[in-house]
Parts: structure tokens; sequence; C-alpha cells
């Protein structure tokens, strides 16, 4: 799963031999890539366009909590197996912790994890950008507040 303001295009982005995605297709895996709420390949809602603030309503609780474990239902039904290999970059790991804490009968369900970066406390960013963003992401309903003020899209 990608961390935040990205998608699963990442995973293939450096292409054949480089990319994570393909170096483990490569090796006999089968590989399935999410994508969070909100990301470039998440618009859509049967009811809420992105420009209404309730579409933003949603932090990585809900990630967590309902579409990590809905995405791990999917593949297994379609697979048939019963467990799968996690691999998860920054929010990707954050939302996992989240899964694994809340709905911990998805312990049974994961073979391994392979947590990268994870990002759980963001306190001692020192990233520019993350200084930058901190005080308006520290507020209630930033990602609204984002998204309602500048009409374009702000991958989560």
């Amino acid at each position: 799963m990608h961390g935040m303001l990205s998608s699963s295009c990442d995973w293939v982005l450096m292409g054949p031999g480089k990319a994570l995605a393909y170096i483990l297709s490569d090796a006999g895996y089968d590989v399935w890539m999410g994508n969070a709420r909100g990301n470039t390949y998440s618009k859509a809602h049967k009811y809420w366009p992105t420009f209404w603030q309730v579409f933003w309503n949603f932090s990585w609780n809900e990630i967590g909590i309902y579409d990590v474990p809905a995405m791990i239902d999917y593949v297994l039904g379609v697979t048939g197996e019963s467990q799968l290999q996690y691999v998860g970059h920054s929010q990707g790991t954050t939302v996992y912790l989240v899964m694994m804490s809340e709905r911990p009968k998805y312990n049974d369900k994961i073979k391994s994890a392979h947590l990268l970066g994870p990002a759980a406390y963001m306190g001692n960013m020192k990233s520019p950008m993350t200084r930058a963003f901190a005080p308006i992401l520290g507020q209630p309903n930033a990602m609204q507040q984002v998204q309602a003020g500048h009409g374009h899209s702000f991958v989560y």
C-alpha cells in the first residue's frame, strides 16, 4: 500500500527490474496494488463529488478499519488463498497498524508484513514540505479545507 500523497503507480514507476511490483512479479509473486481513498485512482463515490467537503471526511482510521480489510478480503477471495503478504510504505504502514489494532482477526490473514518508512507520529519530521503543511494538516478537517479552498485534487 502506497504512502501519503501517492498511489499504486509508485510501485511500478521505476519500470521493470527496478520497481518493487515488477521485482516481486518476476520472482513469481501475484502482485495486487491498492489505492487509498481520495488519491488519483480512488475518487469515485456513489453520492459525493470530490469538491464536496463530506467526500474528504475520512482519516487513516477509516482506511485501516474498512478499506484495507476490504482489499485483503477481495484478494483472498479471488485467489482462494487464506493469507497474503503485505507491503506498505509510510501511510500504507499506518493504515496497516490501524487495521491490526482495530480488526485483530486480520492478523490471521497476513503471512508477513513489510512496513517501509512507518509514519505513525509526525511530530519530529524535518522535511520542509511537512513543516510547511503541518499547521494546515494538523487542524480538523484539513483535507476538506484544502480541497474546498483550491478546487483541485490533493492526493491522500
